[in-house]
């Protein structure tokens, strides 16, 4: 039996896209020759889109219409100049040379059934000498990604930054496949709890990317003071604000926090038993928060640390309605840094309770 989507692409960027938003589909390759127009990006995605789209076509046959095909094109567009999947390593490495240390325009044409959507994308370079460009290809197969890089592998190696679509800048954007239909609906409550303003600045913008709609829950007793508490709940407000989503504030109950998961744990390590029944304490309070108000599902910002493992914090607790979304994920932990600095977000230097300040402490003192 068919399958009702075809993608039209060899890239495993775009199918693992697809796989990530619950798609079911087959793959063609198609033998349409990709062309570019000089000083014209959209034009060039556009029409390479349709040339793919008109392939898969005619090699699946007319009499399979009930069947959809997706197909799509990706080109980065800098200083005038189109730059798509480098020839051999040589054009690689000089795509890369004048990449860095710029800021370049993603652009990303889809098309199903020749309705053709077109998403752009910036992404900004850091400064990259001989001997980094080299680790990055030797990490990285440049030569069939367009501008010789993949955002989503390693790419923390040569980005400093990016804004618009992150599924974009891998090669095919969320946002036309929710439109069409092709993505299955996400429940339209989700309650994020929120451990301070800059991870979760990096959470909401994926979770609004999969159709949500966004509440975030700062529900954070482990914080060793009051004062530290409102600095971090005035971040979390700002960034509600800037998102034009509500916040729901917890109360405040360090005493409860230290009796009920602190006790007993006080010596232990940082990401130790202690820091596991802290996550486990904060996902039941978030838990309880979404059955009471009536959210479809919750889910937190934790996961968007590199210093908290994800599967830990998934571990802690189990739930159908707890959505385990890794968001460090596709450049995630970038995303909040530049975000949280847009806005001018307070960054706090520990975790939150006394136990990570007295661990971090120690570990200036080891450094000295």
């Amino acid at each position: 039996m068919t399958p009702k989507l075809i993608l039209a692409s060899a890239s495993p960027r775009r199918a693992k896209i697809l796989k990530d938003l619950g798609i079911e589909f087959s793959i063609f390759k198609t033998e349409a020759e990709e062309v570019a127009y000089p000083g014209d990006p959209e034009r060039t995605v556009k029409e390479n889109a349709l040339a793919k789209n008109r392939s898969a076509r005619k090699k699946l046959g007319e009499d399979k219409r009930d069947t959809k095909i997706l197909s799509a094109d990706t080109i980065v567009w800098f200083n005038g100049k189109i730059y798509g999947k480098p020839k051999d390593l040589d054009e690689a490495r000089e795509f890369l040379r004048e990449l860095s240390g710029n800021t370049h325009i993603v652009f990303t044409a889809a098309s199903l059934d020749g309705d053709v959507k077109i998403t752009k994308s910036e992404v900004k370079f850091r400064k990259l000498d001989d001997a980094e460009i080299e680790e990055y290809i030797s990490k990285v197969k440049p030569i069939d990604r367009a501008g010789a890089y993949d955002i989503d592998e390693s790419g923390d190696l040569i980005v400093e930054g990016y804004s618009g679509s992150y599924e974009n800048i891998m090669g095919l954007a969320v946002e036309p496949i929710i439109e069409w239909g092709l993505a299955k609906k996400a429940p339209a409550k989700i309650l994020l709890h929120s451990c301070c303003g800059p991870c979760a600045s990096g959470a909401i913008p994926r979770l609004k990317e999969l159709g949500y709609d966004v509440t975030m829950y700062f529900s954070n007793s482990n914080i060793d003071s009051l004062e530290e508490y409102n600095r971090r709940l005035e971040a979390a407000q700002a960034l509600a604000r800037a998102e034009g989503i509500e916040l729901i504030a917890d109360e405040y109950d360090h005493s409860s926090w230290l009796e009920k998961v602190a006790k007993g744990l006080e010596n232990e390590p940082e990401k130790g038993a202690r820091c596991k029944k802290c996550f486990k304490f904060n996902l039941e309070r978030t838990r309880d928060k979404a059955k009471e108000q009536k959210f479809g599902k919750f889910t937190t910002s934790l996961t968007i640390s590199p210093h908290k493992p994800s599967a830990v914090i998934f571990a802690s607790l189990e739930d159908e309605n707890f959505l385990k979304e890794d968001f460090k994920k596709r450049g995630g932990f970038l995303l909040s840094t530049n975000r949280a600095k847009e806005l001018g977000l307070y960054r706090q230097s520990y975790c939150g309770c006394e136990f990570s300040k007295r661990h971090l402490k120690a570990e200036g003192e080891e450094n000295k």
